[in-house]
């Protein structure tokens, strides 16, 4: 219990001793609360011991009024430091009037010879340190209307003090007028310098946050002038591949189209053997496939129209798999998951059928050697038809997410790939108005994912 007991006292006396926090501001609101705070704490403390020998002079001349009156500003003073969550304004006013209180009653019961006009002078410097310029100027009019009024009061004969000589009217007038005085002097300084320190502050404060805003949008504007300055080199150089890619093409194609009539020009001769014919049939079957290859990089190129029919997703996806299947080996699981109805879209057959050869053949490529799985899938979606390739291959480094559709890009050994694969494919599916995306994880796998606008005139 003991222990409980002293445990409690310490965490009260820390908690009276301790200033308020106000994380939300550390400006001249915040140095005037820490102000009132210790103001307080000194008048508690040299405020009690001052207290003691005043009871003792208090019984000794019979002044019980100043006993009272000592003894209900020390309690005021401890009830103000408790109120830890009073407002500013209100515990300001609080001292104040303490200050106040005591001058004005010391001076009635002691008079110019007791502390009453430190104490009032006390309660109109505080009032321009703590709140400003104009409770500076309102304090000095109460202090100029009580010392008239108890002037009024001495002239009279109402007013006297017994430890006062015979003089006293002379004593009380001179005091009071320096009273006066150094009180005008020193309140209207005071809040003067306060209200302008507190002026200043703030202009500070607006002009700190006027230039964070500043700085925050001159960052903001850099970075979307880096990302436009990279979406335009990212253009420029599309833009540039596809020249290049084009003229290389059409240069090639020229040059198959002779293979091309040529083999056909041999099938049309009389009594040609097996092997001669069968050799020609390849020529001419791969001169076809290098003409849709042609057309592709065309495409790429925007060199050359695209032939876009209505076509079913689905079905393309299916031709896709039944080919693809014959070229894996037995460690490698393709599956299949296609809408139980058609997916729509307006396309180039034969381009949709590249994209999607690629996507699995890269796919096939990031498995390597390892077991794993590739699953192709059509789905009809709100936003139009969507595809997905996903494998569990070794997956893409973040670094390369961002460089994986460039032209030429690759991580594959030399004579393994080109880089073009990828980039083909962005470009036949952004002419067709889709979008096309990837997500990886290194060691985990990749999914590659593509929307395409349905076709709303195919009346599925």
């Amino acid at each position: 219990k003991k222990t409980i007991l002293s445990m409690s006292l310490k965490k009260n006396i820390s908690s009276l001793v301790t200033p308020p926090e106000d994380a939300s501001s550390k400006g001249i609101d915040y140095f005037r609360t820490r102000l009132l705070f210790y103001l307080l704490l000194s008048i508690g403390l040299f405020g009690f011991i001052a207290w003691l020998p005043s009871i003792y002079y208090g019984i000794a001349y019979k002044f019980h009024s100043i006993i009272f009156i000592d003894t209900l500003s020390l309690g005021w003073v401890f009830f103000l430091l408790a109120k830890k969550k009073m407002v500013f304004f209100k515990k300001a006013l609080g001292l104040l009037a303490i200050f106040y209180a005591l001058g004005l009653w010391l001076l009635i019961v002691l008079g110019p010879t007791g502390a009453g006009f430190m104490w009032l002078l006390l309660f109109s410097i505080m009032s321009g340190v703590l709140l400003g310029f104009r409770p500076a100027l309102v304090s000095l009019g109460i202090n100029l209307v009580t010392v008239f009024i108890l002037t009024f009061f001495v002239l009279k004969g109402i007013l006297t003090w017994q430890l006062l000589p015979s003089d006293e009217l002379a004593i009380w007038t001179v005091k009071g007028i320096n009273f006066i005085c150094i009180n005008a002097i020193v309140a209207v300084s005071s809040g003067f310098l306060i209200t302008k320190i507190s002026r200043m502050a703030q202009e500070e404060k607006q002009r700190r946050e006027t230039l964070d805003r500043e700085v925050t949008a001159r960052i903001r504007a850099e970075k979307e002038n880096k990302a436009l300055t990279h979406q335009l080199y990212q253009s420029q150089k599309m833009e540039a591949m596809g020249t290049l890619a084009g003229g290389i093409a059409h240069d090639f194609n020229n040059v198959l189209g002779i293979i091309k009539g040529s083999a056909e020009l041999a099938l049309t001769s009389q009594n040609l053997s097996d092997p001669v014919q069968k050799n020609l049939d390849r020529i001419n079957k791969a001169a076809e496939r290098a003409s849709g290859i042609i057309r592709q990089i065309l495409a790429f190129s925007r060199h050359q129209p695209q032939d876009k029919t209505p076509q079913d997703l689905a079905d393309i996806a299916r031709d896709c798999i039944q080919l693809f299947r014959i070229n894996i080996p037995d460690k490698v699981t393709l599956s299949l998951d296609l809408p139980a109805s058609p997916a729509p879209i307006l396309a180039d057959r034969n381009q949709i059928y590249q994209v999607i050869m690629n996507l699995l053949t890269n796919g096939l490529h990031a498995l390597g050697k390892d077991r794993g799985r590739i699953e192709l899938s059509v789905k009809r979606e709100n936003r139009g038809i969507g595809l997905v390739v996903e494998d569990t291959g070794k997956g893409i480094p973040k670094e390369n997410i961002s460089l994986i559709f460039d032209p030429y890009f690759t991580t594959k050994e030399t004579g393994k790939g080109t880089g073009m694969g990828l980039s083909i494919s962005h470009g036949i599916v952004k002419a067709h108005g889709g979008k096309i995306g990837v997500e990886s994880t290194p060691g985990q796998g990749s999914r590659f994912t593509i929307m395409l606008p349905a076709d709303s005139g195919s009346g599925t």
